[in-house]
């Protein structure tokens, strides 16, 4: 096996990119690889799906209909592109969860005598508790669920930024700025004077 010499080429580097050298080895070693590593694995994704779908078994345990059909409505129409979206859609989710879990204490038993009378009052009395105890732990579920959606998206998003080299491009050429020092409307021409 014959081997070529290792050519060190520009082993002198300037006082001013050592630092930013160091800084992105320190920044590629210790951060991005373990958190790109961690979010490769999508831990976040598994998390938020779990708990989807313990929120939903909670949902189908409370046997309102009503419940069920809004909640499946918004499931399909979310979309989550950051921390905020995910608080603020699991919040509605947690209040939703509550507001049917304390209305269904009154509605479900009414209800139900209306239906069948006293033996549909001791059924919407049970189906009552059950709701009261299993629609809010389901909310809770979806908050924490579409929180980790939320913070899964913000995270992915820094990634793209800090895997993609993109250069910005100026829409315009810098604002001519005249030897008085006030400042004028914008003209293209002497932008473009200034910029030549």
């Amino acid at each position: 096996v014959h081997l070529r010499r290792v050519m060190h080429r520009d082993r002198f580097m300037r006082k001013s990119s050592i630092v930013p050298a160091i800084g992105n080895r320190i920044w590629r070693d210790l951060i991005h690889n373990p958190l790109h590593l961690i979010f490769s694995v999508d831990v976040l994704g598994m998390t938020s799906s779990t708990l989807a779908s313990i929120s939903r078994g909670f949902a189908e345990l409370s046997t309102d209909g009503q419940f069920l059909q809004l909640r499946a409505k918004q499931v399909r129409s979310r979309r989550i592109t950051g921390v905020g979206d995910g608080i603020i859609q699991g919040t509605e989710a947690l209040a939703q969860g509550v507001a049917f879990g304390v209305s269904g204490v009154v509605r479900k038993p009414v209800e139900s005598a209306r239906q069948n009378g006293i033996l549909g009052l001791a059924h919407g009395l049970g189906r009552a508790f059950l709701g009261f105890i299993v629609q809010p732990v389901s909310g809770a579920l979806d908050f924490f669920s579409l929180t980790v959606d939320g913070i899964g998206a913000s995270c992915s998003k820094c990634f793209e930024v800090f895997n993609s080299k993109t250069s910005f491009h100026r829409i315009r050429n810098p604002r001519a700025v005249h030897s008085d020092g006030i400042l004028r409307e914008y003209c293209e021409r002497e932008a473009i004077g200034q910029v030549c």
